[in-house]
């Protein structure tokens, strides 16, 4: 009887402890600026630019090397444990592809001071922003 109550007790305690606890792949994210890549990774090309993403209670602002490549502005943003999403506040033109407005929800993915941003546009086309806290 001891044994079975035993058991109880682990499996009760294991089943507690979050992902974090358990040093599962939660990302890591805190404010401040952002420095890195973004690219737009498809069936017959692969296309980057350098960008900075700065991020501050809940506001984000960011620039490209390339005009609107990927498209970004300012705007607000919102994390869940394994997501990001950004609204972009901007006025665009209709003169090039509105998929590239930094926009919508994000796959979050982190590795040390280093955060992966993804989101998959279509069965072929993904975008990719790979940033490194400064």
């Amino acid at each position: 009887m001891n044994k079975i109550v035993g058991f109880l007790l682990l499996c009760c305690t294991f089943f507690a402890c979050s992902k974090a606890d358990m040093g599962g792949n939660m990302p890591h994210f805190s404010e401040g600026t952002y420095s890195g890549t973004f690219q737009r990774q498809n069936l017959t090309s692969s296309a980057g630019s350098a960008i900075t993403l700065n991020f501050s209670a809940g506001n984000w602002h960011g620039s490209s090397t390339i005009n609107k490549y990927p498209a970004l502005c300012e705007g607000t943003y919102m994390m869940t444990s394994s997501t990001i999403s950004f609204v972009n506040t901007c006025t665009w033109a209709p003169d090039f592809d509105w998929s590239l407005i930094l926009e919508g929800t994000y796959e979050m993915t982190s590795y040390g001071d280093t955060i992966v941003l993804s989101k998959q546009q279509n069965m072929n086309t993904i975008d990719i922003y790979k940033l490194k806290r400064m």
